[in-house]
């Protein structure tokens, strides 16, 4: 298996998951707001899925792609639509809310859909605007012995 050295950055942590710290290290920082509750949350991740991720490096995605783009701003499927993340690779870039210099001209439909033990349950779809639409969709499977 080919192994890659990411550099780790430097960002502010400001949400429950930071306890006292104001910073924290980590591949990547993130930017996370709830648009309906308005509450926000900065940190540091590592990439759970890096392919889609370090792509996704300098962009904003409403909702989250992956579980490491967002902290505590959402507790369940229909309140994850509202949520944008911003992910970023370089010291403190998420101080603030990055700002978005590429046209949004896509209008997409967005909606989250979970399966746990056979229970299927999907949020309403809203709309959305982007430079891109996207479906991600992530299968794991468990097995016991």
């Amino acid at each position: 298996m080919e192994r890659e050295d990411v550099e780790l950055v430097q960002c502010v942590c400001n949400g429950a998951h930071c306890k006292n710290d104001k910073t924290c290290v980590g591949e990547l920082c993130t930017y996370v707001v709830n648009h309906k509750t308005k509450q926000f949350e900065q940190g540091c991740t590592n990439a759970s899925v890096p392919l889609i991720e370090r792509r996704a490096i300098g962009s904003c995605m409403a909702p989250p792609i992956t579980g490491a783009m967002h902290h505590n701003v959402a507790k369940d499927a229909q309140s994850l639509l509202a949520v944008e993340s911003c992910i970023c690779g370089t010291d403190y870039c998420n101080s603030e809310k990055p700002s978005i210099s590429v046209p949004e001209n896509e209008k997409c439909s967005a909606y989250v859909e979970v399966t746990t033990m056979g229970t299927t349950t999907r949020s309403k779809n809203i709309s959305c605007s982007g430079e891109y639409c996207f479906t991600v969709g992530f299968f794991f499977f468990l097995r016991l012995s």
